[in-house]
């Protein structure tokens, strides 16, 4: 288990790194702050569920596991509810967060999914043309 308490320890130094912030609701450097103040409050009390933990009872992820992992949830209970009480109310498994689109002046605007739905919805909404014969009018020459 000494091993595993190094190897842990090793990967908190750089969990709170801006470059671990990617996917988030929040910007990476809101993240970050918080992060840090997350490790200063609890530095010492969190990591202890991580340190006796069976690595085996994890699952790893991938495509299948991603919204079923009882072993990490049950981890993540332990450190975040049981040891340092911080997680009351707080989503879990929290909803996924879409890339945003960004349009730039002068570029080429971004068409999403939720543009071609608006879209849709928008001509639905519209009057309906009155489809008919063109009334036949005098032309310039005539007139």
């Amino acid at each position: 288990m000494k091993n595993q308490e190094v190897a842990i320890t090793g990967l908190l130094d750089d969990v709170c790194d801006q470059a671990n912030m990617k996917r988030f609701k929040f910007i990476p450097p809101k993240m970050v702050k918080g992060c840090q103040s997350f490790m200063d409050e609890y530095d010492g009390e969190f990591e202890k569920p991580l340190f006796d933990v069976d690595l085996a009872t994890i699952e790893a992820l991938t495509r299948e596991t991603r919204d079923n992992r009882p072993g990490l949830n049950a981890l993540q209970d332990a450190v975040c509810a049981q040891t340092v009480h911080v997680c009351k109310g707080v989503t879990v498994n929290p909803p996924r967060i879409e890339k945003p689109k960004v349009n730039i002046d002068g570029a080429p605007k971004i068409k999403t999914a939720e543009d071609a739905e608006e879209e849709a919805e928008a001509k639905k909404k519209a009057k309906p043309k009155k489809k008919g014969k063109k009334k036949k009018g005098k032309s310039k020459e005539e007139l």
